[in-house]
């Protein structure tokens, strides 16, 4: 008998203070029960002695997220294929902590690339984005995999929704790549 491998990935937040984002309506999820929830619009359920009735948009997301893997999202043939990155994270836990840690306009950091996957779900979500990665084989396969995604030639120049930056870092030297050539806009963000 062979137990299934499960793996899970532990994701903190941390703020210095209560002024911070956490936007609950842009990451709730369909409720499980459709005939429950169905009976519930119509009369509303009874809960602690108050009429409870559900959200049009879905129940909130729990503290367990249950998203599949890149690896086995990807399978051949029931086999799971070696992938551009040893550790791709979802789009959709990605998307999902940015859809609830920030608005759109805002400013997301990565500074650990990959394989650009937060630089993707920022871009789809009209974030702006700095990503940097120190290793170079990774780094250039971000920076394609983020303009091959987005169908645009040059995604990371200053559009009306959002731009992005990439960054390259070596251990002797640090050298940057700045594929958005309007980099000077990362001060209009300061204020």
């Amino acid at each position: 008998y062979k137990l299934k491998k499960r793996t899970i990935q532990v994701i903190i937040s941390f703020t210095k203070n209560d002024n911070h984002i956490f936007n609950y309506d842009d990451i709730r999820l369909p409720y499980e029960s459709t005939d429950r929830i169905a009976h519930a619009k119509e009369k509303g359920i009874l809960k602690d002695g108050k009429r409870w009735f559900p959200n049009p948009n879905g129940r909130l997301c729990g503290e367990v997220w249950h998203i599949t893997s890149e690896r086995h999202k990807n399978k051949i043939n029931g086999k799971t294929p070696k992938m551009p990155h040893i550790t791709p994270k979802p789009l959709e836990l990605v998307e999902r902590i940015i859809k609830a840690s920030s608005n759109a306009g805002d400013l997301v950091l990565d500074c650990f690339v990959g394989s650009g996957t937060t630089a993707v779900a920022a871009k789809k979500l009209k974030r702006n984005f700095i990503c940097s990665e120190l290793h170079k084989p990774y780094f250039k396969y971000a920076k394609q995999r983020t303009e091959n995604e987005l169908s645009q030639p040059n995604c990371f120049e200053k559009t009306k929704e959002a731009w992005g930056i990439f960054s390259f870092f070596s251990s002797t030297n640090v050298e940057t790549k700045n594929v958005c050539p309007i980099a000077y806009n990362v001060k209009a963000l300061a204020k």
